[in-house]
């Protein structure tokens, strides 16, 4: 009998040591990810509060905009988002009778829109929704959330939350995730706008340290607009959906990946701009280099949590940036752009580009502001297919320097007289580009072939002396 009292005191003393422990390591990773976290330079993360008992904890996170984001809102009065989560641990080794190192409920405390109105106020069912996760034994972690639809009216404003339903599972580095949301819906006497929805995929691994390989798949569903304007009857589009897909690898010492956008296109009372289409390439980086490069990123971040300034972060930034590229380089880096193509009202677009950087061995020093020191060892090759009327646009959105110019020394001018200045600058480029032979003019159609290679430029055709 004595020995069995021993023995059952023993265990719980165990159990209740395992508890203990297990609660100081959910606080400390619990800390730990909020730093993590606020490696990106958009948000910012922090714990308003974390009280441990024995058998659970209760935490409190606030997620804000970044100092670097809300310097450049305009005026003292833009609004701040401010969401506060609520989160019930329970301590393993039987966490809430369950065999599991924890169980997690997180829930919305709070939706600040603005510094006064908290959505959750007007609609407390928010509050309710909770995402449960369970940290097994052996450390993976598997997280559910499947929120109702939500149906606000208040002031005027009807708002429709269609749903939303999210699988996350942890399993050692690699991370499955699967999002599907029915989309939302806002109405009010200025007009209408529905989000239809957007499904997401993603399965990917941490091959190493802030370097993850796999697969994403994201489909946005797309989304109608409506503006209210009895003057001219109203506006509105309709942006047909938009799909990205991604795939990288990671053999061992190299990271290739491949990235493509495609949408049908975005659609007016008047025009129709698409369909769109691009798919990217990049082969060649070097795993480790680019490690290193996003823990050294991430901890400047961390640092600069409460930088105001972004241009300030930029350029603390910078050095790090250019130290990375001389380490790419080091493997000969390949950029594909397989695929660019627009249509637009004004013309249609297709592109092309194939670079190579020919690592000539030993060290290679980069200096950013003498690119050309890197040009014989670059291989190169470029299409372009342009109609002549979105090459005007594109050139348009590029002469504001050369009219401000023109302002300054001669006055203001109208906007025909704008508009007369970029015709001839658009004009004269076109001609100059005939005569240097680098397009070719059929019709309203530009087009231009280029190749590069060993310190050899051939344009449409023609050997170029550089």
């Amino acid at each position: 009998m004595r020995r069995l009292i021993l023995a059952v005191v023993l265990v719980a003393a165990t159990w209740a040591a395992t508890t203990y422990a297990i609660g100081s390591f959910a606080e400390r990773d619990y800390r730990a990810g909020l730093k993590t976290a606020n490696s990106n330079p958009t948000l910012h993360f922090s714990c308003q509060s974390y009280e441990r008992s024995f058998f659970d904890a209760h935490a409190l996170t606030v997620i804000e905009l970044a100092p670097s984001v809300t310097a450049n809102l305009d005026g003292a009065a833009a609004p701040r988002p401010r969401i506060v989560l609520e989160h019930s641990i329970k301590h393993g080794p039987l966490a809430g009778n369950t065999p599991a190192l924890a169980t997690i409920e997180t829930r919305l405390a709070s939706l600040h829109l603005d510094d006064q109105l908290d959505l959750t106020e007007k609609a407390p069912e928010l509050r309710q929704i909770p995402l449960l996760t369970t940290v097994t034994l052996t450390g993976d972690s598997h997280s559910r959330l499947d929120s109702p639809p939500v149906h606000v009216e208040e002031d005027g404003l009807v708002l429709d939350w269609r749903g939303l339903s999210l699988q996350l599972d942890t399993l050692g580095e690699r991370i499955i995730s699967n999002l599907v949301s029915q989309g939302v819906s806002f109405q009010s006497a200025d007009g209408t706008f529905d989000f239809k929805g957007v499904e997401a995929h993603v399965d990917v691994t941490e091959a190493l340290p802030m370097v993850m390989v796999g697969s994403t798949d994201v489909l946005f569903s797309g989304m109608t607009f409506h503006l209210n304007t009895p003057e001219d009857g109203g506006k509105a589009f309709d942006l047909q959906e938009i799909h990205l897909v991604g795939e990288s690898a990671f053999d061992g010492k190299t990271i290739s990946l491949k990235q493509s956008v495609s949408c049908p296109g975005l659609f007016t009372a008047d025009d129709s701009y698409g369909p769109f289409g691009l798919v990217v390439e990049m082969k060649n980086l070097n795993g480790q280099k680019l490690s290193a490069f996003q823990q050294e990123v991430a901890e400047k971040f961390s640092q600069l949590a409460h930088e105001d300034d972004p241009e300030a972060l930029m350029l603390t930034l910078l050095p790090e940036y250019s130290s990375l590229t001389a380490e790419l380089l080091a493997d000969s880096p390949e950029f594909n752009l397989k695929k660019f193509y627009l249509k637009t009202p004004q013309g249609e677009a297709d592109a092309h580009l194939a670079l190579r950087y020919n690592h000539p061995g030993g060290e290679v020093e980069v200096d950013l502001e003498k690119p050309e020191l890197l040009l014989p060892n670059l291989t190169a090759k470029a299409d372009l297919d342009i109609d002549e009327g979105l090459a005007r646009i594109f050139l348009a959105s590029s002469c504001n320097d050369a009219v401000k110019m023109v302002e300054e020394a001669n006055g203001p001018m109208s906007d025909d007289e704008r508009e007369a200045f970029v015709e001839q600058q658009f004009q004269s480029q076109l001609q100059m580009g005939e005569i240097l032979g680098v397009i070719i003019r059929e019709g309203e159609k530009i087009s231009s072939r280029l190749s590069y290679d060993q310190g050899a430029l051939e344009v449409n055709g023609q050997r170029v002396p550089l």
